[in-house]
């Protein structure tokens, strides 16, 4: 994957959003739209550069989270969109970064999984450029004839990031600068200049925030759910034990596993995987690996939740469920639940682990082995 540098405008005042703080810096849980937004590149090994263009009268980036982040470019923009990326494209070399992405400051739920997509398909299409964009669901007028009706089939909404070639996007920029030609996006300042644009499904979740109500709908989408399941088989071994959420529990049967053998852990750090985007707790302990060997479990927990926090997210409720027909775990559920909201920093309300057998079908019922299913939700930090 090449090295990539990052665009996002960041100079406008946000008139329709009827504030005297721009936008951008209005706050969603404990950081800004802003910090969010260039959290989600930051956490990428491919992006190397992000160049964040913001008003001559800007004093508010200054305090954020990523002003000290040694990828974090800040360059003055201008009173248009075209000018502020033309200003941040000053400070790209297209021999070091031949792919550019530009993003809207003020799209703070991008899912990185969607721009590796679009990523993967830029490679393929040979094309100058590629832009998501989504179909439109409200009947539209057109303003400029009277409001005439217009056919919505016929349109689409553009969306960021979009990824271009570098030397076209310059170009094109530079044109449109020099023709006094400001386009609303850059994709119109390429097809505009004669260069071949891709246009590609995008994502609905992704969406602008302009207007003071469009907060509102941020709840819905600040939170993402993921699910572990694990399997482990027993070995019957008398006056043993058996490690369940970080407690020692007295049993006749041993959990064969590599590790420890957690297997509350290994599901919870499987949820918080899926639920991020990531890939198993396999691909980063794999079994084959002997400095995995009788590992504790909750490094796996805490690797995961490292993750997470690159990505700026966090848990917020965990639901475990636990089957074994031995041993009884009733007992020992509070202590689970103790040693998993000190590990996870959630409050114990936050946390449920339940035991329950599988009325004697199957192996798991007959003291074969021992099955954990857990289910998390996540929110932005």
């Amino acid at each position: 994957m090449s090295n990539f540098v990052v665009i996002i405008p960041a100079a406008g005042i946000g008139e329709r959003f009827n504030s005297k703080l721009p936008k951008q810096y209005t706050s969603i849980g404990d950081s800004s739209i802003l910090e969010k937004t260039v959290s989600k590149f930051l956490s990428q090994d491919y992006i190397k550069k992000v160049i964040i263009s913001v008003s001559s009268t800007d004093s508010f980036y200054q305090s954020l989270n990523f002003i000290t982040n040694p990828k974090v470019h800040i360059v003055t923009g201008g009173d248009s969109r075209m000018e502020s990326v033309c200003n941040a494209m000053h400070e790209v070399d297209s021999n070091e970064f031949p792919l550019t992405i530009i993003h809207d400051a003020v799209r703070p739920f991008l899912n990185i999984q969607s721009l590796d997509t679009m990523i993967d398909k830029f490679a393929l299409n040979n094309k100058d450029g590629i832009v998501p964009c989504i179909d439109i669901n409200d009947s539209i007028r057109n303003r400029a004839l009277g409001f005439s009706p217009a056919n919505r089939e016929d349109f689409v909404a553009v969306q960021t990031p979009q990824i271009f070639k570098t030397k076209p996007l310059k170009e094109s920029i530079n044109k449109g600068i020099k023709d006094k030609k400001f386009f609303s996006d850059e994709s119109q300042a390429l097809t505009h200049y004669g260069f071949d644009v891709d246009f590609v499904a995008g994502d609905r979740e992704n969406f602008k925030i302009s207007f003071p109500e469009d907060i509102n709908l941020i709840s819905p989408f600040d939170a993402f759910v993921g699910r572990g399941i694990d399997f482990h088989r027993y070995e019957y071994c008398a006056g043993s034990q058996i490690t369940l959420a970080g407690v020692k529990i007295k049993s006749d049967h041993k959990i064969i596993a590599h590790s420890d053998g957690d297997i509350i852990f290994h599901a919870l750090a499987d949820s918080l995987l899926g639920a991020g985007g990531f890939r198993d707790i396999g691909f980063y302990f794999p079994d084959n690996d002997k400095s995995n060997f009788q590992l504790d479990s909750s490094k796996i927990v805490s690797k995961s939740l490292d993750l997470l926090k690159e990505r700026g997210l966090m848990p917020k409720n965990i639901d475990i469920t636990v089957v074994a027909g031995v041993p009884k775990l009733t007992k020992y559920i509070d202590d689970m639940i103790v040693k998993t909201a000190k590990l996870t920093s959630l409050a114990k309300e936050n946390i449920s682990i339940k035991a329950t057998t599988s009325e004697g079908l199957g192996r798991v019922g007959d003291s074969s082995g021992i099955a954990v299913y857990s289910l998390v939700s996540l929110t932005s930090l």
